[in-house]
């Protein structure tokens, strides 16, 4: 996961962590927790993510499901 380019593109679209924490119905701090790559989203979250910051298939692949070490 590319946190640095999952906050620019929450940046972007004028988007908090509140607001996306409301996104996929969890708490802002379990929101950053994921955000950080901390604890892993979802498949139904990755979904509404990608739909709310309207992320093209390969951005989902490389901001959100690619592991990063």
């Amino acid at each position: 996961m590319d946190k640095l380019k999952l906050q620019y593109k929450r940046k972007c679209k004028e988007q908090t962590c509140k607001d996306m924490a409301d996104l996929i119905e969890r708490s802002e701090t379990t929101y950053r927790k994921k955000e950080t790559g901390e604890i892993k989203f979802t498949p139904e979250e990755v979904v509404k993510i990608a739909k709310h910051l309207d992320l093209t298939s390969s951005e989902v692949n490389e901001i959100l499901l690619t592991e990063t070490y």
